[in-house]
C-alpha cells in the first residue's frame, strides 16, 4: 500500500517537471550531434554492405589459396553485411530521436519530447545488449584460446 502512494506521488512529480532554457539547449545541442553521428552511422552502413559485396566477389574469384581454406571466402562479406544489418537498428533510433526532439523543441510538444527520449533509451539499450553480447564473446574466445595453450604446451 505504501508503495503504491508512493509511486503515485512520483508519477504526479514526473509529469510537472519542466525544461529550463538551460536543459532545451543542452537537448538542442545533443540533438544536432546525434543527428551528425547517425548520418554518419547510415553512411558507415552502407559502406559496409558495399564492402561485403566487393569482399563476396572478390575473394570467391581470386581462386588458389583464398579457396582452398577452411573458411569460404563468400563468409567475409555476408559478416560484413550481417554487421551492417545489425548495426542499423541504433542508427535508426539515433536518427529518431534527432528527429523527434527537433520537433518537441520547435513545437514545445511533450508527447514528440516523449518519443525522443523513448528512441534514445532504445538507442542505448541495443547498444548495451551489444556490448554484452560483445564481451561475452571476447570472454569465451579467452577460455578458448587459454584452454588450447593449455592442452598444446
Amino acid at each position: 500500500m505504501e508503495t503504491e502512494n508512493l509511486m503515485q506521488d512520483n508519477a504526479l512529480k514526473t509529469e510537472n517537471i519542466e525544461l529550463t532554457t538551460e536543459a532545451i539547449s543542452y537537448l538542442n545541442e545533443i540533438r544536432k550531434w546525434s543527428s551528425f553521428f547517425s548520418i554518419i552511422g547510415f553512411i558507415g552502413i552502407g559502406l559496409m554492405v558495399a564492402a561485403g559485396i566487393f569482399a563476396s566477389t572478390l575473394f570467391s574469384n581470386l581462386g588458389y589459396p583464398y579457396s582452398n581454406s577452411n573458411f569460404p571466402s563468400v563468409m567475409i562479406g555476408i559478416i560484413y553485411i550481417v554487421m551492417a544489418v545489425i548495426y542499423i537498428f541504433p542508427v535508426i533510433y539515433l536518427y529518431k530521436f534527432s528527429v523527434s526532439c527537433k520537433q518537441a523543441i520547435k513545437q514545445k510538444d511533450n508527447e514528440d519530447m516523449a518519443t525522443a527520449f523513448k528512441n534514445l533509451k532504445s538507442h542505448f539499450k541495443f547498444m548495451g545488449i551489444m556490448m554484452i553480447i560483445v564481451l561475452s564473446i571476447y570472454v569465451f574466445a579467452g577460455f578458448i584460446f587459454l584452454i588450447s595453450y593449455l592442452f598444446t604446451h
